[in-house]
This record gives C-alpha cells, structure tokens and sequence, in this order.
C-alpha cells in the first residue's frame, strides 16, 4: 500500500485525505482557523459533497448585479454561504475518521531521495512514496518541484455587523468585482478582488466601498501547467485550480481531489493530470482566453438583464465561457423564444 504526504488540510488535502484513508498523512498547524474567503459554495460543490444545514449560516437564491448606475437582479441557483473555519474543519474530522493521520506540524522542506519524498517539519522529518501539494497558493511543494505560480489576482475581505442584501459591483478599470453576502442574520461578508492595478487598487476600492473595516487579503492563483506527475501532485489553490472569471476555488479543490483520489487508488497517480484536464480543465481554459473580455463587456450586459442572467447562471453551472456560449446567450436575450 502506497504511503501518501499531504501537505495542507483546506479542502483539497482534507477530501483526498478521506478517500484514501489509512493510506494519507495530512501536515497542517492551523486547523480550526478562519480563512480569508468570501465562503460561497455554489451548486458545482454542494453537487460534489454534502453539506450539513447546520453549517449553512445563509442560502442565497437571488443577486443583484450593479455597475454605476446601471443594476441587474434575478433569481440564481442556490449558494450556500458558509464559514470557512467550520466548513474546513469538518471536512478535516472525516478525514480523521476515514483512518487518515493528522500531524499538526509545519512542513518547512520537502525533498526527494531515493524515489521516496523527506517531509521536513519544524519538527521532524517523513518519508513518503507519493506527496500532494496541498498547500494553497504559496504552496511550498510547488515550489520545490515545478516552481511556483506567477499569476495571481489579490483578494480582500471583513465581516460586518448588517444584514445586507447579495450583490456583487463591478468597478470601472478593476478586472474583478466587489461582493456582499450574508452570512447569517446581523452579518455580511464583504469584499473584493481583482488583478488590474494590483493591491494597492484593491485595496483603496475596499476602503471606499467599506469604510472603517480592516480587511485581510489573499491570493488567488491562476495556471494551467501540468500538476499530476508519478510520484507528486498538485491539487486546489498549490495547483493554480481558480476560476480566471469569477475567482471560485473551492469547487476546483474538491473535485481535483477525488480525481487524484481516484488517480492514486487505481495504482496510475499520473492519470490525474488527465482526469483534471477532462473535468474542468477545459473550463479554466475556456475562462481564462475570455476572462478580460468579459468584464469588458459588463457595463453592456448589465442594460441586458436576460443576458446578464444567462450568462451569470451559466457560470455558476460551469459552463465554459467560450465565445460560442457569449453568442448563444445573447441569442437568448435577444429572442424570447430561443431555448433556454
């Protein structure tokens, strides 16, 4: 039986974690933590693993779009808004329940010695016949193999005490948007995230959107190189798996992590790179060709309410932003009889 390193126990290490059982060793000090995200599982993850209700602090099955004075609102498929602290750490305790090992260390080195993988913690030292890099967007696995990411977008967020209605803003010049959403019945998340202009734009918008509020920050990666090899993997945010368009990573963590689950227990870990590129790989790519052009193309979407919500809905569902779907949808708004 094959000995697993996971190193990182957010949503990626954990789900692995709990399909291969006594066969995984998952590295994290930090659980429970809260993590700096804005928490929405959308109807791609809550298909891809249950979610108990008491975890679910609010459901939001309405939008509202707004760029200027230019604004949008229409019913979505279901987002489950959680906290990540809650969210992660069960998916964690079912990885310990499933016989996976916990060692609450930081993982400070990994390296390969005689087809075996050393995992160096701040403690002591593993060893390892296959090792997952689990371990987000400054994954430290990455960048002891393949190197690390070079394509990021900065992400800030804080909760605030309001019950405020769901909405993401679309600014002029930020390739990204601002988000509220609630998170129970007096508290909102709110943030934004983009890649133009960089932290500094980021976070001046937050402070003008949100005055008064101290956000934390983030990174969402963004690549599309290959992360399945025969003896490590890749998964989640340490893969550079995040939506170019809308930023959504957790869905790409989960479902890369039961490819590479599947991957592994069928005694071929290099199938991974091609079960991923198969299951949304396409997707991301797809997203990431037109992902400028999209939100250039926002402010004349949004006097198109039907088109914006087609072309909204469809991103939640994952279906690839191609220039095809951006004509088809446009069909659709233009012509009411066009099939939905």
């Amino acid at each position: 039986m094959m000995d697993v390193g996971i190193v990182g126990a957010g949503p990626a290490g954990s789900v692995l974690a709990s399909i291969l059982g006594e066969m995984a060793t998952v590295f994290d000090p930090s659980h429970p933590r809260e993590k700096p995200c804005g928490g929405g599982l959308t109807i791609k993850t809550w298909s891809e693993i249950e979610v108990p209700d008491k975890l679910v602090l609010s459901v939001i099955d309405r939008i509202r779009l707004r760029y200027l004075d230019r604004e949008v609102e229409f019913n979505i498929s279901e987002i489950k808004s959680v906290s990540r602290k809650d969210f992660d750490y069960l998916l964690l305790k079912e990885a310990k329940t499933s016989g996976a090992e916990l060692i609450p260390e930081k993982v400070i080195n990994v390296k390969r010695k005689e087809k075996k993988w050393i995992v160096f913690t701040d403690k002591d030292k593993y060893t390892f016949d296959f090792l997952v890099g689990a371990d987000g967007a400054t994954s430290i696995v990455r960048s002891k193999t393949i190197g690390p990411i070079r394509e990021f977008a900065i992400a800030m967020e804080a909760w605030r005490k309001s019950r405020d209605e769901p909405e993401l803003v679309f600014v002029p010049g930020l390739y990204g948007y601002a988000w509220v959403f609630p998170k129970g019945k007096m508290v909102s998340n709110v943030g934004v995230g983009g890649f133009l202009g960089g932290g500094e734009r980021v976070q001046k918008i937050f402070q003008n959107m949100f005055p008064g509020l101290s956000p934390r920050a983030w990174l969402l990666p963004f690549s599309l190189s290959r992360a399945g090899f025969e003896d490590f993997a890749l998964v989640g945010d340490a893969a550079g798996h995040v939506n170019p368009i809308t930023g959504e990573g957790i869905y790409y963590a989960i479902k890369g992590a039961k490819l590479l689950g599947k991957a592994i227990l069928e005694g071929r870990p290099g199938n991974y790179e091609i079960y991923w590129r198969r299951g949304y790989g396409k997707e991301l790519l797809a997203n990431r060709r037109v992902s400028r052009l999209v939100y250039k193309f926002i402010p004349r979407a949004l006097k198109r309410p039907r088109f914006a919500r087609n072309a909204f809905v469809g991103l939640l569902k994952g279906e690839p932003v191609t220039l095809v779907n951006l004509l088809k949808w446009a069909c659709r708004d233009s012509n009411p009889g066009y099939p939905a």
